[in-house]
């Protein structure tokens, strides 16, 4: 199940999060967390003493905790709890319980200043033990008094690292256009789900870990972070062990503007202001697009007006509005205005492929000469589709309508070549081939740096298909990207490590790509294989 859960950052520039299932899964191979034995005694005036001794047999995250603070279960493989002097002691089998520590956490910068790590608060002498399920209030209370005094004498041993925070700069991905996702500012926060009383208990269980979340919420570029830092379970996709959500203004301004612009030649990111609250943006000034040249050689040049393009960030979709796209011919009488809204969801098909839901919200074709239209054979609709791709150089990139259904695809070929490798440069001579309009007529758009290579690209085509039985529909690259040469999602796996780095959590196995969705921004959601 890969379905997206809507959430938002709070404020905060990247959240990353990983689930109490993934944590556990852990804890089950940390040597560590093994065979932990505990032994502890007090003596009292009222009871004479309580003594307690056992192994525990496993630990794992637990309910109760949120916010600053954690639970950590720990499950008794044998032990025993005494009360009471020598002469009337009574001593109750400790087999089965499960004792839960309640632990703050803290963020500490290491000693190069360099990262910081996620771990039990060091000073704290906070400690509670609660969900002590003994037949007896009087035994409970005192392993409850003995455990909270064994706990605060072996904190070293509840101090492992939860998460690493990388705040050098100098992490694997941390140049050219992704540099600027390095930690300037962290915090942290829990939230566990709440359980289903009508599951069977293993059921239950496991609901309750694989909603349940430990998040890191970071800053960027030194930018003044929230003063608030809840987490939410729905910072991790439905199915996936871990999330990544970046939000929608930093999406916006580090990783769309950037692109857009490449779409426009000679425009500059100055040509553009990002709307006031960061979900958006728009052309101050008259931008060129890409020449079209008919099959007869004849040229057009188009150009946007200003605040003629728009691009929001919509919840769950991404807006591209042409509300004046002008196609200018150079001779009276023959210009064409184009007005055109459209938008695009993005997320994972069955069998892990990205798919591009197309959306038309209106449009129109505006002229003062229609015969001049008909005569050229030239029938324009322009459909704005939001492709994100990652990680290669392409020398090509072409966006054809099929002969048989009208329908639009991407075509991605000639990989390799123009592969600039992770320094973040556009790559030289790539290009986006449109094709438009009836049979028998095209317009062909050579768009040079059409694509960034190795970093999240945003492609923003303009293509036709005809005024008349035009439609939009569901653009599944599940043909594309599989074919010898092309596409592969496993270059989506890379974009996901690339913006997991600076948070390192400790999870054994291989990161997959799992979810992917505009999600108030852009959520990534891994699985750990």
């Amino acid at each position: 199940m890969t379905e997206t859960v809507a959430a938002n950052t709070g404020g905060w520039d990247v959240v990353s999060a990983i689930t109490f299932s993934a944590l556990n899964a852990h804890l089950a191979t940390d040597s560590n967390f093994s065979d932990i034995g505990f032994e502890k005694e007090i003596a009292t005036l009222i009871n004479g003493r309580f003594a307690t001794a056992g192994t525990f047999a496993f630990w794992r995250f637990g309910n109760g905790a949120n916010g600053d603070t954690i639970s950590l279960e720990g499950v008794v493989e044998a032990g025993s709890i005494t009360v009471g002097a020598e002469d009337d002691a009574v001593t109750i089998d400790l087999t089965g319980v499960i004792i839960r520590f309640d632990l703050p956490l803290d963020l500490y910068t290491r000693a190069d200043g360099r990262t910081k790590y996620l771990g039990v608060d060091r000073d704290t002498v906070g400690i509670t033990v609660a969900e002590i399920d003994l037949p007896c209030d009087q035994h409970a209370d005192a392993l409850r008094s003995l455990m909270i005094e064994w706990a605060k004498d072996h904190l070293p041993d509840f101090a492992k690292p939860l998460a690493v925070v990388d705040i050098s700069g100098d992490f694997a991905g941390s140049s050219g256009a992704m540099a600027w996702i390095t930690p300037t500012a962290a915090h942290f926060s829990v939230a566990t789900a709440i359980e289903d009383p009508s599951l069977p208990p293993d059921q239950r269980r496991k609901k309750f870990e694989d909603e349940s979340v430990l998040a890191v919420l970071t800053m960027t570029e030194n930018r003044v972070p929230p003063t608030t830092f809840a987490a939410t379970p729905a910072f991790v996709p439905n199915g996936s062990h871990v999330g990544v959500l970046i939000d929608a203004g930093r999406m916006v301004e580090k990783m769309l503007l950037p692109h857009i612009v490449t779409l426009f030649p000679g425009s500059t990111e100055a040509d553009f202001d990002i709307t006031s609250d960061g979900y958006g943006l728009t052309n101050t000034r008259q931008i060129k697009a890409h020449d079209f040249q008919n099959s007869d050689g004849e040229t057009f040049k188009p150009l946007v007006e200003p605040q003629g393009f728009k691009l929001l960030v919509d919840g769950d979709v991404i807006q591209l509005d042409f509300d004046y796209f002008h196609f200018y011919h150079g001779i009276v009488g023959t210009d064409v205005i184009i007005t055109r809204k459209g938008a695009s969801r993005l997320s994972l098909g069955a069998d892990g492929s990205p798919e591009f839901e197309l959306e038309a919200l209106s449009g129109s074709v505006t002229t003062s000469n229609p015969d001049w239209i008909l005569i050229a054979g030239i029938t324009l609709d322009v459909i704005a589709i939001v492709a994100i791709v990652a990680g290669v150089g392409l020398e090509a990139a072409a966006i054809r309508e099929s002969e048989t259904a009208g329908q639009m695809a991407i075509s991605m070929s000639d990989i390799g070549a123009a592969n600039v490798g992770s320094g973040g440069s556009d790559a030289a001579g790539a290009a986006a081939s449109m094709t438009a309009g009836r049979a028998g007529t095209s317009f062909v758009a050579q768009a040079s740096n059409f694509m960034n290579a190795h970093k999240l690209a945003i492609v923003v085509a303009i293509a036709a298909t005809g005024i008349a039985g035009g439609t939009l529909t569901v653009l599944n690259y599940a043909t594309l990207l599989t074919e010898k040469g092309k596409v592969k999602p496993e270059l989506f796996d890379d974009l996901l490590k690339e913006v997991s780095t600076p948070v390192e959590w400790p999870s054994a196995g291989t990161l997959r790509l799992r979810s992917l969705a505009f999600n108030d921004g852009l959520h990534l959601g891994g699985e750990l294989a």
